[in-house]
């Protein structure tokens, strides 16, 4: 009975405990509101406190997976401090709110601005309809009846008496819009010309569209379709009047239309080659020998009864070589921990380029459904609206800039260390550059020429599409053509928008940063008083080339051309072209990355790693900070008027360039130097290692991914959240997964073949060579043993 009386007022308590709380609350929150005067409102109304509370959501999902992570990192028992209990609390704190911040600025308010406002972004506030930006006809059905279907493009003349010409001048030269003066039409020829039938002969007349001029480029090359002028003489009055009838009709606007390109109805594609059957062999080719070396490797496994047999470097030469193939023991190379000092140091870096590389194919997807015809392409201009969208969306080309940061990075620790290692070979440093320079390209060219090849011949068999020869035909063509840019590693200067591999560029500009970082590096090793002059350099070309780069060209400091970067055509603005690829306008990341990996050679050789750790965390948080501040007010720059360019902004620009570098220099030697920190402990995740040694094969596969999946479609698409969702994953998925196959039939076992320390060619060639003199020899020492 006694125990059912206190249950009971176990019961009372605790229920009485739980209100009498939420009642203070609520009382103390309506007393507060009603009480201006009041010290409590007063103190929660400060200006520190307010903004820190609307971060609440995002910290509320960020902090516990911070403090989730903390907990897994522990590998041993801890004997707890006060000084470990506050600085734990404080880290998590920071960290919760730093990222709940980015969370808001990056997520929460953009989509509450874009979805939750009152203003519609996905239509025009003045509700002045404008033509729309693609207009497709049945391409099946157009060719099944025997017609020919033409993609043309039209340029709107002006008119400033027409409401809707003001309306498309609005937004002109505002680059988080579309071009809205240049319309694409996909048509069948049959439907046209039943409308022009119906015309009399003076409407026609009247209907032709005149040239004219204007200040942008819209077309490729003629000379990747050379059916044009042939197109253009049969159809080219045809398609003009209609796309004439439709604009005047609707909007009372006049146009030029031409035609691009056409299909006719018994269009083929082309029959294999020389090349084609070439690269159908090739892979063939390295599908069997991954097949018999992992039955082999499998073989050896059950015969020699090892433990970890993958992970066991065999001992006859003959052995490794037939297992170079093996997938399992390649695989292990994948996820297999590192050895060496540097490599345990290093290692965060492989987490870094798998979410760089996860940003860029997030970036290549967004940018091809801007290309795409949509029905409903104001989603993006709507998009860009918001302020910190567009400021973010310009931050995305730096992406590529932490590549090249943690390129110097590791070109710098790893030749230094070598030459701690070895100091007499700094004498005959021209034998350490080539050995480093071939070294390079044993490893980048297996991987490069084989997308070459399958670009120049399998990628043509994609079926075939109205948007086929623009993209799939004109890149196939540059493969065939322009790969020796590509080979020569110059395609950043030559052949830039007919480059072959569109995002190659990159290799081009990091093995020019590479040869100039070895030699620069060698020649301070080799005479050390020259150091200050090599980084004094490197930092002026930091500075100057963009700078100046901006101001003779009078280039925007920042890319403006948010939504025209990716459409209507497929080739690079002017910014793109001379600020995002030169060597002499991309050289922070990969020269402060080289700067930092000296500066961690000096301190890890010194002894005093753990010296001012504090200081060099607070110079990677503000680092951090001014990049973000330096890029915040940068969507201004999308309606500012920059003709002329005022001189502070190529300052601007140039500023800009450098300090995400510097910041990204600065966070990864830091995380080098610092066992224990937290960026560190995620970027060394066992997941994200293995993904981030992917990351030159996805660097290669997502783009050609991205364009055969524009290459198929055939209508206009409505886009939505889901759709776009969806195909991003698909597209990750997809290069993630082909990454991983290439990287074990191809990278992985051509770098065991060509980097090996092995000579597995002299063993091949005295092995051939003994076979080939074993018949007659082989036959008389059996004749001795047998007498």
């Amino acid at each position: 009975m006694s125990k059912l009386k206190l249950s009971v007022a176990n019961a009372i308590y605790g229920s009485v405990a739980k209100n009498i709380c939420s009642i203070a609350a609520a009382v103390v929150f309506v007393n507060a509101a009603l009480n201006e005067e009041g010290s409590f409102r007063n103190i929660m109304e400060h200006t520190c406190l307010v903004p820190l509370g609307k971060l609440s959501y995002t910290v509320y999902h960020i902090n516990f997976v911070l403090v989730t992570a903390l907990v897994v990192v522990v590998r041993e028992t801890i004997t707890l401090d006060a000084s470990m209990l506050i600085g734990s609390t404080v880290g998590i704190l920071v960290l919760s709110y730093g990222l709940g911040l980015v969370l808001f600025l990056l997520v929460e308010q953009p989509l509450a601005n874009l979805l939750g406002s009152k203003t519609n972004y996905f239509r025009f506030a003045d509700n002045v309809k404008q033509p729309d930006l693609y207009r497709y006809d049945n391409y099946d059905q157009c060719l099944v009846q025997g017609s020919t279907f033409c993609m043309v493009r039209a340029v709107v003349k002006p008119n400033s008496s027409n409401e809707v010409w003001n309306r498309i001048q609005s937004t002109y030269s505002n680059g988080r819009f579309y071009r809205h003066n240049l319309v694409e039409r996909a048509i069948c020829i049959e439907r046209c010309l039943q409308i022009v039938n119906e015309l009399s002969h003076s409407e026609r007349q009247e209907l032709l569209g005149e040239p004219f001029a204007v200040d942008f480029k819209y077309f490729l090359d003629a000379k990747f379709f050379p059916l044009q002028s042939h197109h253009r003489k049969l159809y080219g009055e045809v398609v003009n009047v209609c796309v004439n009838r439709e604009l005047r009709s609707e909007f009372g606007l006049e146009a030029f239309a031409e035609i691009e390109y056409c299909h006719e109805p018994n269009r083929r594609v082309d029959p294999l080659d020389t090349w084609d059957v070439t690269c159908i062999a090739v892979i063939c080719l390295v599908i069997v020998f991954a097949i018999l070396s992992t039955i082999f490797d499998y073989h050896l496994k059950k015969k020699l009864a090892l433990d970890d047999h993958f992970a066991t470097n065999l001992e006859p030469i003959e052995h490794r070589l037939a297992t170079i193939w093996s997938v399992p023991r390649n695989m292990h190379l994948m996820t297999a921990p590192p050895r060496s000092v540097l490599g345990k140091d290093f290692l965060c870096l492989e987490g870094v380029r798998f979410v760089t590389m996860f940003l860029v194919v997030v970036v290549h997807v967004a940018q091809m459904w801007m290309r795409i015809p949509l029905q409903n392409p104001e989603l993006f201009e709507g998009a860009f609206q918001n302020s910190s969208f567009a400021s973010v969306c310009q931050m995305t080309t730096n992406l590529v800039q932490l590549f090249f940061t943690i390129g110097g990075l590791l070109t710098a620790v790893n030749l230094l260390d070598f030459l701690a290692k070895n100091p007499g070979n700094i004498r005959s440093w021209w034998k350490v550059l080539w050995d480093k320079v071939v070294n390079r390209l044993k490893r980048i060219l297996p991987v490069y020429l084989f997308m070459i090849l399958i670009v120049a011949t399998l990628f043509r068999r994609v079926p075939l599409g109205p948007l086929y020869d623009r993209i799939v035909g004109a890149e196939s063509s540059n493969c065939r053509t322009n790969w020796w840019s590509n080979l020569l590693f110059v395609n950043n200067y030559v052949n830039g928008n007919d480059t072959c591999l569109r995002a190659s560029w990159y290799l081009s500009a990091d093995l020019q940063y590479y040869l100039f970082g070895l030699f620069a590096l060698l020649m301070m090793s080799r005479f050390p008083k020259t150091t200050k002059y090599w980084i004094g350099f490197m930092v002026i070309l930091n500075f100057a080339g963009p700078g100046l780069e901006i101001w003779f060209r009078q280039l925007p400091p920042i890319s403006t051309n948010a939504i025209r970067f990716s459409a209507p055509t497929f080739f690079d603005d002017e910014w793109m072209e001379k600020m995002y690829k030169p060597f002499q306008t991309s050289s922070a990341g990969y020269f402060y990355g080289i700067m930092a990996g000296m500066m961690y050679h000096q301190i890890k050789h010194s002894g005093k790693i753990l010296e001012n750790q504090k200081v060099r965390s607070a110079i990677a948080i503000l680092a951090i900070v001014v990049t973000v501040a330096c890029y915040a007010p940068a969507y201004l720059l999308y309606e500012a008027n920059l003709k002329p360019l005022p001189w502070p902004m190529a300052i601007y620009g140039s500023v800009a360039k450098n300090v995400c570098s510097i910041a990204a220099a600065v966070v990864f030697v830091n995380a080098a130097l610092n066992e224990e920190g937290s960026f560190r402990k995620i970027m060394e995740h066992s997941y994200l290692v293995p993904l981030g040694k992917l990351s030159y094969t996805v660097y290669h596969i997502n783009f050609v991914l991205v364009t055969a999946l524009v290459v198929v479609v055939r209508e206009t698409i409505t886009l939505d959240a889901s759709m776009l969702i969806g195909s991003t994953v698909g597209i990750l998925v997809l290069s993630y997964g082909l990454g991983l196959v290439l990287f074990l039939l191809v990278e992985q076992p051509l770098a065991n073949l060509l980097g090996s320390k092995t000579n597995y060619f002299r063993f091949a060639g005295k092995f051939s060579v003994k076979k080939a003199k074993c018949p007659s020899g082989c036959a008389n020492q059996k004749n001795k043993s047998k007498k």
